[in-house]
């Protein structure tokens, strides 16, 4: 059956079931890669970056942006295959795919170790602040609505690994000689999307076709299309 023959529903999927199914190789091939790099050579990148504690999280969490991108493509998959393309919905399944390859990407791309490792905590801390806003509105929100009183253990405790954890992520600053407000700055897609290499190009505006495809993801999102 050729590409042009394969349909889910009514909708037209052309390569796609190819792409899938590469993409399904290529995440078997990394989980592999990842369960087992310590098996390999004792002077590759990962094993010097994984030195420092720094180092350890960046490749936790880059594993785990790939997987969640595969989550994701898993149910546009399963979308497609139930209800073929929706209005909104379907490009809600592709945007934190999309976002989620990126980040991984944008943290393992530099040669450079100690970019790597200033990537890695960037992206770290980005995701501390995120968390303290969520737990400081849940915080407000149980107190406003007479749920816990103010010395509530957890509330302590929260409090204090919220300190603890602050004082790692100044620590880890530090050894990479940058400020706190530095390592912690806000990872711009549209600005460090450009910036990729995309392996070997042919075309130098695949990078600005790459940040417009974000673009539209985000719009088509929120009902912007």
């Amino acid at each position: 059956m050729s590409s042009e023959e394969v349909r889910v529903g009514e909708t037209k999927l052309g390569n796609l079931p190819m792409v899938w199914q590469s993409l399904d190789l290529m995440y078997q091939q990394v989980n592999e890669v990842n369960n087992s790099h310590r098996r390999g050579s004792l002077f590759s990148d990962r094993r010097f970056d994984e030195t420092t504690a720094t180092g350890r999280r960046t490749y936790i969490s880059a594993f785990g942006f790939i997987a969640a991108a595969r989550d994701s493509n898993r149910a546009l998959v399963k979308m497609l295959q139930l209800d073929g393309i929706r209005p909104f919905s379907t490009w809600s399944a592709i945007r934190p795919a999309f976002e989620c390859s990126f980040y991984a990407a944008w943290m393992l791309e530099p040669d450079n170790g100690q970019t790597r490792l200033k990537r890695g905590l960037r992206i770290a801390i980005n995701e501390h602040k995120s968390h303290a806003q969520r737990r400081k509105l849940q915080k407000e929100i149980a107190l406003a609505w007479g749920e816990i009183p103010d010395n509530n253990k957890e509330i302590i405790r929260v409090a204090e690994m919220k300190r603890e954890q602050e004082e790692l992520y100044n620590d880890e600053t530090n050894s990479l000689g940058l400020s706190y407000k530095q390592a912690g700055a806000n990872v711009n897609i549209v600005d460090e999307l450009p910036k990729l290499s995309f392996g070997d190009l042919t075309d130098e505006w695949v990078p600005q076709w790459m940040t417009l495809i974000w673009r539209e993801l985000s719009a088509a999102t929120h009902g912007d299309q």
